[in-house]
């Protein structure tokens, strides 16, 4: 899960993209793969 503190983010991946601003979370599964971010911001990553 991606939490954004500040700026604003963009994540890729094979199958498409998200942006997400600053309080908005983002979870991402497992199974996604491999994915990028992009843009200027600060976040928090949390595991499970």
């Amino acid at each position: 899960c991606l939490t954004i503190l500040a700026g604003t983010l963009t994540l890729t991946w094979a199958g498409g993209e998200l942006s997400a601003v600053k309080g908005e979370s983002v979870f991402i599964p497992a199974h996604l793969g491999q994915y990028m971010l992009h843009g200027m911001g600060e976040l928090i990553l949390s595991k499970v």
